[in-house]
């Protein structure tokens, strides 16, 4: 059985005072949803971050540690991993892709982010309907970094939570927080 503490807490020194902070939330999502047995390959985070080009929130590492990538939560939510072989689970590519959509609708839609260079959105994830999952870099901090979550096919219509993926995740399986376009019926039975 794959030990929280031995693949996530115990590499504390290698993470900055954030890693405290996110203990709870990603532990907390251990008891939601439970890892696997087998533990993930190991990322070499350095490389990850010099590939996409900018450092990245403590907690999406630590989850990634903790599940690996491409995980689905709740049967419904997918995180994107930083290097996977499928490009549509892949965390540069789809991050790329869901930035160029919202470039491509700016003429007839209002997003409430910048989308220059550097844009204020980085996408780490999608639901089964299609909605992508950003994180709002407001900061050159990844680990202040929010959630900003858009409706499919209604680029107006966003939902933002005042805080970091583990948190966010934790709020939405456990139903402590609901986003107004996501099914009725999610979240599903706690375990999944």
């Amino acid at each position: 059985m794959l030990s929280l503490s031995d693949t996530v807490f115990a590499r504390a020194a290698e993470g900055t005072d954030a890693v405290a902070e996110y203990r709870g939330s990603v532990e907390r999502l251990a008891g939601l949803v439970p890892p696997p047995t087998a533990a993930p390959r190991r990322r070499d985070w350095g490389q990850v971050e010099r590939e996409i080009g900018t450092a990245l929130p403590s907690d999406y590492k630590r989850v990634i540690d903790v599940y690996g990538g491409g995980r689905r939560f709740g049967e419904f939510i997918y995180l994107y991993d930083p290097d996977s072989s499928n490009a549509y689970m892949d965390l540069a590519v789809e991050s790329r892709n869901a930035l160029w959509a919202l470039r491509e609708l700016e003429d007839v839609s209002q997003c409430p982010y910048a989308l220059g260079d550097p844009p204020e959105l980085l996408a780490w994830g999608r639901n089964d309907n299609g909605d992508p999952f950003f994180w709002h870099r407001a900061g050159p901090d990844p680990d202040s970094w929010t959630v900003a979550v858009s409706e499919e096919g209604d680029p107006d219509e966003w939902f933002t939570f005042d805080g970091g993926l583990a948190e966010f995740l934790c709020a939405v399986l456990s139903g402590e927080v609901r986003v107004p376009f996501f099914p009725e019926n999610f979240p599903p039975a706690a375990g999944s």
